[in-house]
């Protein structure tokens, strides 16, 4: 039998469309960029282009333009983590896993999650207000922007890209350099919308997709962007740490919590026997 309270919690539950059934299937998680237990290693210190069962590869010059590697001297948690530097070329990185609207296990469902923890270093470049963004773009199967979230290396501003232009868009938030802070962009393909959290709190809704023609999902690249047109050489660092690319039928971010704000609320504002 269910005590009042009990109820009370499962209701919630119930209409927040959340059960303890419900769950996220991630697609690809990075285990922390670590070397795992298996033979051979997941990831070792080194370039990290060719890494992993998932094969991350790399857009940009084949020359020049920056680096990403797998080291071991600046972590969220663990022993390794990614360290992206840009100089005067924007690159890409992404795990090469399988287009996951039709063949890949799990299916995609409502919402996708990408979770990732970045830490930025302060860039500073003479006549260069803005710049480079280091973060995570969305692509569907036909290479369109769905959305993209980071942080500008000059300013500490946590940007987006805003829907119909891919215009690089304040959110708002800013977060101190030097430090890891927990990121999360969430797609909505019911709303064709998508959100940003920093830290577990929302930092924006964007109202539509960066490219409304998008269908279905295929990557989430870590990217090494200029924040401005001019000039290309903006330089700049970041590290990455515990990507995890997830799908699931209801939102994780912040409903369960808003949810338990709200019955604890209810309980709260109870009047007590007698009163």
């Amino acid at each position: 039998m269910w005590s009042r309270v009990g109820r009370i919690v499962l209701w919630a539950l119930v209409v927040a469309g959340i059960g303890p059934s419900v769950r996220a299937a991630v697609i690809y998680s990075s285990g922390g960029f670590e070397q795992g237990a298996g033979l051979p290693p997941r990831f070792v210190p080194g370039v990290l282009t060719g890494q992993d069962f998932a094969t991350w590869v790399e857009q940009g010059p084949a020359v020049g333009g920056g680096t990403a590697v797998v080291q071991t001297a600046v972590v969220s948690s663990g022993s390794q983590a990614v360290r992206v530097d840009r100089t005067n070329a924007d690159k890409r990185y992404w795990a090469n896993f399988a287009d996951v609207t039709s063949t890949s296990i799990p299916p995609l469902e409502r919402f996708l999650s990408i979770d990732w923890d970045m830490n930025v270093s302060r860039s500073s470049v003479p006549g260069v207000p803005f710049g480079p963004f280091f973060g995570i773009e969305a692509y569907d199967p036909n290479s369109r922007v769905i959305s993209a979230a980071g942080v500008d290396a000059t300013t500490g501003d946590v940007l987006y890209e805003a829907p119909g232009t891919g215009i690089l868009t304040e959110t708002g938030v800013k977060v101190p350099f030097g430090s890891f802070q927990k990121f999360r962009l969430v797609l909505d393909y019911n709303t064709r919308s998508f959100e940003v959290f920093v830290n577990d709190a929302l930092a924006v809704k964007a109202p539509g997709f960066v490219n409304s023609s998008v269908s279905g999902f295929s990557d989430a690249d870590i990217a090494a962007l200029a924040a401005q047109a001019e000039p290309p050489t903006q330089t700049g660092t970041a590290y990455f740490d515990n990507y995890v690319v997830s799908t699931s039928a209801v939102p994780e971010p912040g409903s369960v919590g808003l949810v338990a704000v709200a019955v604890a609320g209810m309980l709260v504002a109870r009047p007590r026997p007698g009163n």
